[in-house]
């Protein structure tokens, strides 16, 4: 549990989580975020990348979020949209994911662009690669690239059942 009081936000809470256990919070509150870490979680877990292992991960994990937040309250989940790409392009195992989360669950998403910024071609080469794999580095270097593009989807849920 974070303190905000140093910001001037005495009405938040932040806490964190294991997206594979079951939280234990003792209230519930008026909105839960979740930001790149279910399908790093899925992802993380032998196995679990057959369609129907990762729907069910994801929907625990939801559901898990839906237990502590009031039914009038609101769920953002934030996940990769496509990495080092010049428009929207989920990898392909995750699109069953999303949809699950858009026509399963009555998530709204929305697509922003959260593009990488890096000062040099040198620090985008080492610094890129450590998160989103040693394949990019070669292509950082040939293409010179300092800003590595980069979508998002932002799925939000509000006034459930």
């Amino acid at each position: 549990q974070y303190n905000l009081n140093k910001f001037k936000i005495n009405n938040c809470i932040i806490k964190e989580g294991n997206n594979l256990e079951k939280l234990k919070l003792m209230q519930r509150y008026d909105l839960a975020i979740e930001g790149w870490s279910f399908l790093a979680a899925i992802a993380a877990t032998p196995g679990q990348w057959e369609k129907e292992n990762a729907i069910e991960m994801l929907d625990i994990q939801v559901k898990n979020m839906m237990r502590h937040v009031k039914k009038n309250g609101k769920l953002i989940i934030i996940e990769s949209y496509g990495t080092y790409v010049n428009e929207p392009a989920p990898r392909d195992e995750w699109v069953p994911l999303y949809d699950y989360l858009e026509n399963d669950l009555g998530f709204t998403r929305k697509l922003i662009r959260t593009d990488f910024k890096f000062e040099s071609v040198e620090e985008a080469a080492e610094l890129f690669p450590f998160f989103f794999g040693e394949e990019f580095k070669d292509k950082i270097v040939k293409e010179k690239a300092m800003i590595i593009p980069e979508y998002t989807g932002v799925f939000s849920k509000d006034n459930w059942d």
